[in-house]
């Protein structure tokens, strides 16, 4: 008992030094900032006029608020002791380098984190010891109640005459012997976890003066931080009383600059007003000389309109004066046809036929003036194109005697005479004595050059020249520069520049003379000079307009192909070689006036292939049509391109001439941009199926076949075993249009793509053979429903027959867009089961909810036995399906709603119990 007394009492001294070591803590994890000094609060509160002591005056007070600041820092702290303990524990507290830090090693934090455990697990004990001494006084006080129970039993047996009951004896004698049991385990618990607790005292005694003494030092730190903290604080105090000085003398300067703005403004308002009376002045004249011009404008639009009215009333008296004169006229008229009818009638005519036969001279008389008219017309219109027409003849006239002048001109300068003169002055210039001929009467017998001609000898140029040579050498360098002042070339040619070069053929050394021939054959050809070229120009203009001309007709000059061919293109399509074609065409003259043609020969590689039949028909009036029969005979199967030529008055016309054998000409549609077969299923929801039809069209006359293969590699997680085809092999047909449709019915969500490729062969020879090979690219994308419910089940539970029940059906939209929704099933019942709505509209990624009001009657299940649930074998158990759809959603949306139904009413079986016959203190 007396361990028992002493444990407690150095207990209670542990629990002091953990509660004061949580002070201590918590002391130093306050932040400095948060609690301010009251001196240095009242320092921030004054006003500008207060702070503006002397320095000293600050020095001072900043001493003092230091001292107390310390002084202060001590108390919250919780130590009594003066500052060279405090500077101790600081000097404890520093770390290597005097580095003032609450860092701590590994080791460090490994032993604080183990004493903080043998602190926690000496708390457990003490809670442990707590609970056990608790434990024990149940104990003790459950033994002194049945004891007293027992004894207040005992006391009512030993009176004389009372009947107690042995067994309610017995049985409180063996609650007493329990209460004993359960004290005697309780205090052995109990000393057990007093010995515990003595054991770890020890421990707990140093784990605690090791926490003091990180307690103290992380107090010491704080400290010091809140010491920085505070200076830091004066710092910025300083630094905010100099900015607020400057900001009064800010605001000063900003006071002094409004009231001068506001006196500025003031004057420039006296101004504008001012300014602003003399505008409106201005505008109230204009307006008043406006409102003048308006008056003025209005009057005279009354005015007009006055007199539009007046000519109005005049022009609608004129017209109801002659509509009043033509119905009397009409009138008149009338009466004289009825009265001629029955003269008519009474000389036995018929006056319809009479009418009639009237009407019709009026209408041939009109008919004739009115042809009269259109002739006149025509005639005024054709005078008119034949003037138009001589003006332009004369025109073309005065253009081509331009044309004819200056032809003529350029002649004279170029002719053969104009080359003689120059040759002659040539000689005249370059001979002693200027004559053109040396000797006219033949009968010198030589000739020196040096003795008739004035040539430059040596002595040119050195002073020893003849008095000739001077003159002619002048005179030439006088006709160089009156050439070179005018830009212009010289005209003459020595002899020598204008031949032309030849050499004479090589010797082969037998005698003969041959030499290599030019491309053409020939073995020399001249260079032609622009006159000679000019020559060969019009002589092949004469030679051309010898054979073809311009046909003019009444001063109309036809341009184009005098003839047309029908058709316009001669086409021997889809041959076969081995057989024979015929095409007739219609060649019609469309020129102005009477035209001729004949037939031109074909080209040599293809006019095997082709005969003719044409008589000439001569010269063919304008509008006539002759026909030509080609017959084609092929023999290669290769196409042909080439022209059928005829040659007419007015020129050459070319009409095409295109044979083409069988061909396999396809165009496949739909393509994507690239121009590759593409079939895009699009957006596919889940469990549905989408079909695409590819349309390959055969426009030639040979068929082909073909075969779908699958392409595995390109084939995206099983995307082609969701497309079906069929078949996969088959013809296109000559001149038809193949359909094949690929079906899509995917199985899970997510974007597919996969190429097929699409072989192409019609088994064919020569320019017919058409093999390829294609790739079909399939595209396609599966989407989740857009409509889900929340959940596939609601059950609700117990149902009681005449009560009601609720319960709300929410539905998800996972598209963007509104979408109709209707509930298919179950089928309302009146007064038991009620869907609200069944019909709604969810919006884009919205929830729409289906109130469900249940309220069932006795009999539910036997009036609908569709609802009863099967799956269960409880009594009154219900599965009711409900069914909804949603627009543009082939599968429906389903869900059941469960429960049980049963009654509120209690009922007890067996209604009575029997326990026969009991004898007394039995059970």
């Amino acid at each position: 008992m007396e361990a028992s007394l002493g444990a407690p009492v150095e207990k209670d001294a542990f629990l002091e030094i953990l509660s004061k070591r949580e002070r201590t803590v918590a002391a130093s994890s306050l932040p400095g900032e948060e609690e301010r000094h009251p001196e240095v609060e009242g320092q921030t509160e004054r006003s500008e006029e207060e702070r503006a002591p002397d320095d000293d005056e600050e020095k001072e007070e900043e001493c003092e608020e230091e001292k107390t600041g310390e002084e202060l820092e001590d108390q919250r702290i919780g130590f009594a002791s003066p500052s060279s303990a405090r500077q101790a524990d600081l000097r404890a507290a520093l770390k290597p380098g005097g580095i003032l830090s609450t860092y701590r090693s590994g080791d460090e934090l490994q032993a604080s984190l183990s004493n903080q455990r043998q602190v926690k697990a000496m708390e457990k004990v003490q809670h442990d010891y707590a609970s056990k001494v608790s434990l024990a006084e149940d104990a003790k006080s459950v033994l002194h109640h049945e004891e007293e129970k027992l004894r207040a039993l005992k006391k009512e047996a030993a009176r004389p005459g009372a009947s107690v009951d042995l067994s309610r004896l017995t049985y409180q004698e063996g609650e007493v012997g329990k209460a004993w049991s359960r004290l005697t385990s309780a205090e052995k618990q109990r000393d057990l976890a007093e010995l515990a607790l003595h054991k770890s005292v020890d421990a707990g005694n140093r784990v605690g003066q090791q926490a003091m003494r990180e307690s103290v030092a992380a107090a010491a730190i704080a400290g010091e931080r809140q010491r920085s903290e505070v200076s830091r604080a004066k710092r910025a105090i300083s630094k905010e009383r100099a900015e607020q000085t400057a900001a009064i003398e800010r605001a000063r300067r900003e006071e002094a600059e409004r009231l001068n703005k506001t006196n500025d403004a003031r004057k420039h308002q006296t101004q504008g007003v001012l300014r602003l009376k003399a505008t409106q002045a201005e505008h109230a004249q204009v307006l008043e000389e406006a409102d003048k011009v308006r008056e003025s404008h209005f009057q005279h639009d009354a005015q007009r309109l006055l007199t539009l009215k007046g000519s109005i009333d005049k022009v609608n008296r004129q017209v109801r004066t002659a509509h009043e004169a033509r119905q009397k006229k009409q009138a008149n008229l009338k009466m004289e046809q009825s009265k001629r009818f029955n003269e008519l009638l009474e000389a036995g005519l018929n006056p319809h036929e009479v009418y009639r036969r009237e009407e019709m001279q009026a209408d041939k008389e009109h008919q004739r003036q009115e042809l009269a008219a259109k002739q006149q017309l025509r005639s005024e219109k054709l005078l008119e194109q034949m003037m138009e027409e001589d003006k332009r003849y004369k025109k073309t006239q005065e253009e081509e005697k331009v044309k004819r002048r200056h032809a003529e001109s350029f002649q004279a300068q170029k002719g053969n005479k104009v080359e003689e003169k120059r040759v002659a002055a040539y000689i005249r210039k370059m001979t002693i004595g200027s004559v053109d001929v040396l000797d006219p009467t033949g009968t010198a017998i030589r000739i020196d050059p040096s003795r008739v001609t004035m040539q430059r000898t040596s002595a040119f140029g050195l002073g020893r020249a003849r008095p000739q040579e001077i003159e002619n050498a002048e005179r030439d360098l006088a006709a160089a520069k009156s050439r070179a002042a005018k830009w212009r070339p010289p005209r003459g040619k020595d002899d020598a520049e204008s031949l032309p070069d030849f050499d004479p053929p090589e010797s082969d050394g037998l005698g003969g003379g041959a030499s290599e021939a030019s491309p053409d054959g020939k073995l020399w050809v001249p260079s032609l000079t622009k006159l000679e070229e000019q020559y060969l120009a019009a002589a092949r203009e004469r030679q051309k307009a010898n054979m073809t001309s311009v046909q003019r007709c009444w001063g109309r000059e036809f341009k184009g192909d005098a003839f047309l061919a029908k058709p316009s293109v001669i086409a021997f399509s889809d041959f076969e070689v081995g057989k024979k074609y015929r095409q007739v065409v219609e060649v019609t003259n469309v020129s102005l006036t009477f035209n001729q043609f004949k037939l031109l020969p074909l080209e040599d590689r293809v006019k095997e292939f082709f005969d003719v039949e044409f008589v000439p028909p001569g010269r063919v009036s304008a509008g006539v049509t002759r026909y030509i029969t080609i017959w084609f005979s092929p023999r290669l199967s290769s196409d042909i391109e080439t022209t059928f030529p005829i040659l007419a008055k007015t020129g050459r016309i070319d009409f095409p001439l295109r044979c083409t054998t069988k061909k396999t000409v396809l165009t496949i549609t739909p393509q994507d941009q690239q121009a590759t077969p593409e079939i895009d299923f699009g957006q596919v929801l889940l469990h549905e199926s989408s079909s695409r039809t590819l349309y390959v069209k055969n426009s030639g006359a040979l068929s082909a076949r073909y075969t779908v293969h699958s392409n595995e590699e390109t084939d995206d997680a099983g995307f082609l075993s969701c497309v079906d085809w069929e078949p996969s092999s088959g013809d296109f047909s000559a001149h038809a249009t193949t359909e094949k449709t690929f079906t899509f019915k995917p199985k899970a969500t997510g974007s597919f793509s996969a190429t097929l490729r699409l072989s192409i062969s019609n088994s064919a020879s020569g320019d017919a053979l058409f093999e390829e090979e294609q790739q079909l690219v399939l595209r396609g994308s599966c989407l989740d429903l857009p409509i889900f419910v929340e959940k596939p089940e609601y059950d609700f539970r117990s149902c009681i027959y005449g009560h009601i029940f609720r319960e709300s059906i929410v539905l998800h939209n996972r598209q963007l867009v509104p979408m109709r929704i209707q509930v298919q099933k179950p089928a309302p019942i009146e007064g038991e089961l009620q869907l609200t709505p069944t019909l709604a509209f969810m919006q884009g990624h919205g929830e729409q909810a289906i109130q469900i009001k249940f309220s069932p009657k006795e009999g539910f299940l036997d009036r609908y036995p569709d609802y009863r649930d099967s799956q269960s074998s409880e009594p009154g158990a219900f599965r009711i399906p409900v069914r909804i759809v949603g627009a543009d959603q082939v599968m429906p949306i389903r869900t059941v709603l469960v429960g049980r139904m049963t009654t509120n009413s209690v009922s007890f079986e067996p209604l009575s119990l029997l326990f026969g016959r009991c004898f007394v203190g039995s059970s």
